[in-house]
């Protein structure tokens, strides 16, 4: 069993439904993710220029979360644990 990874995730403005998306950096890439975490901190739309910095911020953050206890997971089940659900 391999835990895939978030790769890509895209953001969608609640006010007039533009998306925008995002690569997520590999995680031996801290500087890519310093920038898209900047980035994403002072993100506006670039549509309607609502602020979308706060619910954007909170995802990324979750998915950088989530990609860190996937990578740690992998390395584990490589190591002869078996994981169930």
């Amino acid at each position: 069993m391999i835990i895939k990874l978030i790769k890509r995730f895209t953001y969608k403005c609640l006010n007039c439904n533009t998306s925008i998306g995002f690569s997520i950096p590999q995680i031996n890439e801290p500087e890519k993710m310093d920038g898209l975490l900047k980035c994403v901190s002072d993100l506006r739309c670039p549509k309607c220029k609502s602020n979308l910095n706060v619910g954007a911020s909170d995802a990324l953050a979750a998915i950088k979360e989530y990609n860190d206890v996937a990578l740690q997971l992998n390395h584990y089940m490589e190591n002869n644990v078996e994981l169930e659900s």
